[in-house]
């Protein structure tokens, strides 16, 4: 199949591209400041998702058949400048359908958040139907996506479904996004001390992002699905404090410091519900906290290719 990948040379977006051309897939990554190196199999295309002219151009280069829309403000950059974040993360959400539409693609896999569902119940299991109070722009935005690939399915008759990803880590992560993972993970391993001033408390469905990519090449293939819809996460929760005690195994020297309290760019306090995902996607984690962050150092170590 060929695909186009929005922010294809993001965190997420990278490790998604490398995912399907890894499987066959013909995949171009479209980005605003594409890389020189691109990859074996993987086309750049320079464009930016506020325009809907690029994104068509972009269609016609690669010939593609299906769109992955990860490029986005994330939650820091889009209180920062919320009209910025309006352009990426609402018209160019809205461009990526309305091209799609154009061109007949198959469908749109569009890469949401659970910021949609705002501050949860703690312990409360949380379904894809659990009610959404965003307290985010970001989550905001993310829902507001939804709601525009929902309208194009039902009047249009476009293929749309939304990936709702909890905390995602793992190597190539940027400072850009929620960096607490990043900085307890890589930081010992330089022999550096890891400071994280806020969020011991919060519980964390993390999700590790070869099980998020893994999840976005099954939402491609998926077929006769009855939901639009998915939560794609680790299946347990867990701390700050776990984390850095997995750390300490493999970096026993590590001074990791971690302050109390909740995480407002992540507020949900309670377990996803992944039942939808296995049914209808065949989605289950492969990595849970243990072996995401084995599989982290090993890949930034460079023992596992990246």
């Amino acid at each position: 199949m060929k695909v186009l990948v929005t922010g294809g040379f993001g965190f997420i977006g990278w490790h998604i591209s490398q995912e399907l051309s890894s499987r066959g897939d013909e995949v171009a990554a479209f980005s605003r400041n594409p890389p020189s190196d691109m990859g074996i199999g993987i086309k750049a295309i320079r464009g930016d998702v506020s325009h809907l002219s690029d994104i068509i151009g972009a269609l016609k280069r690669s010939g593609a058949e299906l769109i992955v829309h990860s490029a986005a403000l994330l939650t820091s950059e889009s209180q920062r400048n919320p009209v910025l974040s309006f352009d990426v993360n609402v018209k160019g959400t809205l461009n990526v359908l309305e091209a799609a539409r154009l061109m007949d693609l198959h469908r749109v896999i569009f890469i949401s958040s659970t910021a949609v569902y705002g501050i949860t119940r703690e312990g409360e299991l949380v379904g894809e139907d659990y009610p959404k109070n965003p307290i985010t722009l970001y989550g905001a935005q993310k829902l507001f996506g939804e709601h525009l690939g929902e309208n194009y399915r039902s009047t249009y008759g476009l293929s749309f479904v939304a990936l709702r990803l909890p905390i995602v880590y793992g190597p190539g992560q940027s400072q850009r996004g929620f960096s607490a993972f990043k900085e307890i993970v890589e930081k010992p391993l330089l022999g550096e001390r890891a400071v994280v001033k806020v969020g011991g408390d919060q519980k964390y469905d993390a999700v590790y992002v070869k099980d998020v990519a893994k999840s976005v090449w099954l939402a491609s293939r998926a077929k006769n699905l009855r939901h639009s819809a998915f939560n794609i996460g680790a299946g347990n929760q867990c701390t700050l404090w776990d984390l850095a005690e997995i750390v300490k195994r493999y970096a026993p020297n590590a001074i990791i410091e971690i302050g109390p309290g909740f995480d407002v760019a992540e507020p949900i306090r309670g377990p996803l519900d992944l039942r939808r995902a296995r049914e209808e996607l065949g989605y289950s984690p492969a990595y849970d906290l243990e072996e995401g962050v084995k599989d982290y150092i090993e890949t930034i170590s460079g023992k596992r290719g990246y």
